[in-house]
Order: structure tokens, then sequence, then C-alpha cells
């Protein structure tokens, strides 16, 4: 995914940024799929699901993970998100998966 304007981002966009954040974080703490399907409460195939921006992940579920992977629920949400639910913008994380 290249750059994306910010009229341009979409809720589609926002659910892959999500994802690849997600996946990003859990590989940086060195967790599995299924250490951190466990830890949230869903399947491993939900964790994918969002990872690969198949599903879209709920507000809830970003804190569950975020609390799982030890981190700010605000390094798994992108910043044009944040910006139209009017949240402060604390963090500069890619949305590129690494």
């Amino acid at each position: 995914m290249g750059f994306v304007a910010r009229s341009d981002f979409d809720q589609r966009d926002i659910t892959r940024c999500v994802g690849v954040r997600i996946r990003n974080m859990r590989t940086q703490a060195k967790a599995t799929l299924q250490m951190l399907s466990e830890a949230v409460g869903v399947s491993i195939a939900v964790i994918s699901a969002w990872e690969t921006g198949r599903t879209r992940v709920s507000l809830e579920a970003v804190e569950s993970i975020a609390a799982a992977l030890d981190i700010a629920p605000m390094l798994l949400l992108p910043e044009e998100w944040c910006e139209q639910h009017r949240l402060p913008i604390e963090f500069d994380v890619s949305c590129k998966q690494t």
C-alpha cells in the first residue's frame, strides 16, 4: 500500500493499517498467533483475519490486544482514525509491514 492522502483514507485502509500494526507489534513482542489468541480470548483465525485486514477490529478488541502485548492501544490505531475521532495523537507508528 503506497501513500494514502488523508481524504482518501477510508475504512478499508484503516482496517488494513490496524491489522499491519497488530502483526508488527505481535512479532516484535515475539508472540505467536496462538499466544495472542489465547490472551485475547478469540480464535487464531480471528487474529489472522484482523492482521490481514479481512475483518474490522473493534475498539474493545484493540484494548485487549494492547493489554496482551503490554502496549498503549494508540499504537494500534492510525493517525487518520484518531483525527476523525478527535483523539490525541501520541505515537507515530507506520502502517507498513515489517
